[in-house]
């Protein structure tokens, strides 16, 4: 099983990593991917080289109510 520092090192290696999340996609939003780890997921913003994770959580959770909670919070 992956763990979040794995997942972690996968995007700091790979500039393009996994997918873009459908339901974040449906939004139109297009520099956010994610990794899966085990249970937890985690959302990454890519910007060039640089990627910043916004949000680590578990799969079951709604994820456009942690993004959009993320959003508004910052």
């Amino acid at each position: 099983m992956a763990s979040i520092k794995d997942a972690a090192a996968m995007i700091q290696e790979h500039s393009q990593v996994d997918r873009i999340p459908p339901k974040l996609e449906s939004l139109n939003i297009a520099p956010y991917r994610q990794v899966l780890s085990g249970m937890n997921r985690v959302i990454c913003e890519q910007r060039g080289d640089t990627a910043d994770i916004h949000i680590v959580g578990d799969t079951r959770q709604d994820l456009q109510g942690l993004f959009m909670k993320r959003i508004v919070n910052s």
